[in-house]
């Protein structure tokens, strides 16, 4: 095989040391105390990544390509991985051939990050710079994968692109010029970046945002809208991974209702802030018309949970898996998967969600159904598996009561059947269904006829024994 030519190979190993240098970074960003970088980091590492990133590179021949096209001095042209595609004078450019300002630091093309690593004199960017470009080209990612503000990609001087801009470069923490400001003064010097000083400050010919900055300095109401956006918008500004992964997840429950139960395990797990993002995002209540209203308020329920540490922090102090895939069968609603789970915690993992007010409130919040919802409060609260059994029966005879009055035929007491069932039950499963599973109380055992309500309430009460 013939060696490329110097300036070739030079330019390939530019693209590696490119794509050693970020992969080395995304690394260093797994580890940052800051959300945006780290999640952004997420995104792009793990057996299956969300997004994709390749490095950029000016071609050796870009200056050729730039004299043969008449662009010298404001077009500059790239490859992308570790491959310069060949080209020679005269020819129609290579497949796959990007162009750009010389400026240009990165970008996004078909929802992959392009990352320049070296400036057009060969100068290597610094590590925080490739972080910077790959936060901020991450945010356009999401924006438009989430449909918001669409007139980017169809309009360059619309104010959908402005606020595109405006939000890439607020919420990366890496740019220098921004990164340190007050919000305030954030916001005005990235204006001025978009938009220009004046008209003709910067040159626009050279600048990524000509059309940003003619709108600007030439209609009085673009202007207006871009003096008064001063704070970043749309859906997930930290580009988490787990937000991300609620929208596809909301996004198909639409058309597929099994997606909900998966939309609120992703919910259960959001970090305090991030649930109180998505609950008060316009994106999620656009996402949930298209479900039942059944649906709609399970996810809402799950959005507006407690977050305050006495809740947060007691449903599963000690991270385990077992709790944690116990919750998870709440959430499913199954009753065999719900004693399953239960089945596998340690005694001492039941002793901790006995009687524990953290769990009790979970437990009301995503069981839906009234009859296991009260099986499973009697489980928890005395820890065996046979209790919510023995709730399952007294109901199962309530209900067989209730139908004997429905036919005509009352009983004037409590029938044996009904007696054996309460007497099943534990005096801790009696006065939770009383006290802790109201709805179940009155749906089961206060409709039933006075004669024999009346002697249920007294046990369910404590007032008497079975």
């Amino acid at each position: 095989m013939v060696a490329p030519a110097p300036a070739v190979a030079a330019a390939i190993a530019d693209a590696v040391s490119t794509q050693n240098r970020m992969s080395a970074q995304l690394q260093e960003m797994l580890r940052s105390t800051n959300a945006t970088v780290r999640n952004t980091a997420q995104l792009y590492t793990g057996p299956s990544p969300r997004l994709t990133w390749t490095p950029m590179t000016r071609r050796s021949d870009s200056a050729a390509m730039a004299t043969q096209l008449g662009t010298t001095g404001t077009r500059e042209y790239f490859f992308t991985g570790v491959t310069q595609p060949a080209w020679t004078a005269g020819s129609p450019m290579p497949a796959g051939t990007r162009v750009f300002e010389p400026d240009v630091g990165g970008t996004i093309q078909g929802g992959v990050a392009l990352i320049r690593g070296h400036s057009s004199d060969g100068t290597e960017y610094p590590a925080r710079t490739l972080a910077s470009t790959l936060v901020h080209e991450t945010s356009h990612t999401l924006v438009a994968s989430y449909g918001e503000h669409p007139g980017t990609s169809t309009d360059s001087g619309s104010f959908d692109r402005y606020k595109d801009e405006f939000r890439a470069y607020f919420v990366d923490p890496y740019d220098q010029r921004f990164g340190g400001l007050t919000p305030d003064r954030r916001a005005g010097d990235i204006r001025t970046l978009l938009v220009g000083a004046s008209a003709a400050n910067p040159a626009p010919a050279t600048n990524a945002y000509r059309d940003l900055q003619a709108a600007y300095w030439t209609n009085a109401t673009f202007r207006g809208q871009v003096d008064r956006h001063t704070r970043p918008d749309g859906f997930n500004l930290t580009s988490s991974p787990r937000l991300d992964q609620l929208f596809g997840l909301l996004t198909a429950a639409g058309t597929d209702a099994s997606k909900v139960d998966d939309a609120i395990l992703v919910i259960i797990r959001l970090p305090v802030a991030e649930r109180t993002e998505a609950a008060a995002a316009s994106m999620v209540e656009t996402l949930l018309q298209p479900l039942s209203e059944p649906a709609r308020q399970r996810v809402r329920r799950a959005l507006g949970a407690p977050s305050v540490p006495a809740y947060t922090a007691e449903l599963n102090p000690d991270n385990s898996p077992r709790i944690t895939w116990f919750y998870d069968s709440l959430v499913r609603g199954d009753p065999a998967g719900i004693t399953t789970t239960y089945g596998r915690l340690t005694p001492v993992e039941r002793g901790r969600l006995a009687l524990n007010a953290a769990t009790l409130v979970f437990v009301d919040r995503h069981l839906d159904n009234v009859r296991t919802r009260a099986c499973t409060v009697a489980m928890i609260n005395t820890g065996s598996i046979d209790q919510f059994h023995a709730v399952d029966r007294f109901v199962g005879a309530c209900l067989d009561e209730l139908a004997n009055e429905l036919l005509g035929t009352p009983r004037t007491a409590p029938s044996p059947a009904l007696l054996a069932a309460l007497r099943a039950m534990a005096f801790e499963a009696r006065i939770g269904f009383y006290r802790l599973t109201e709805d179940a109380r009155i749906r089961y055992v206060e409709v039933l006829p006075a004669p024999i309500q009346r002697p249920l309430i007294s046990v369910l009460r404590g007032e008497r024994d079975p």
